[in-house]
């Protein structure tokens, strides 16, 4: 179900860019319609279903993707956890280049 509210976010991003496409005027339009309360709530909503999804695919990673190593597996702590600094590291690259850090 939380795969629905990242198609969700796919469409907000499509309908910012279309937005933006538009000009200017469409543009503050569109980031005054991110400000009402029901979009806030919305947002919020699909922040935390996506953070879900992404943790629960994190922690299903090491089924669907085990690594062998000769005999031997990898744990799948160090798999998901591999996973996780990669989330972080991407997220740390975004948000310097945003300028946000």
């Amino acid at each position: 179900l939380t795969s629905v509210f990242v198609g969700v976010y796919g469409l907000l991003l499509l309908c910012s860019i279309r937005a933006l496409a538009e000009g200017e005027a469409a543009w503050q339009s569109f980031l005054a319609s991110l400000g009402s309360p029901l979009m806030l709530g919305l947002e919020w909503l699909v922040l935390v279903a996506t953070l879900y999804h992404a943790v629960s695919w994190f922690a299903v990673t090491p089924k669907a993707m085990p690594v062998q190593l000769g005999e031997q597996f990898l744990p799948g702590s160090l798999i998901a956890g591999a996973h996780y600094l990669a989330w972080i590291a991407v997220s740390l690259f975004i948000l310097y280049f945003a300028g946000s850090i």
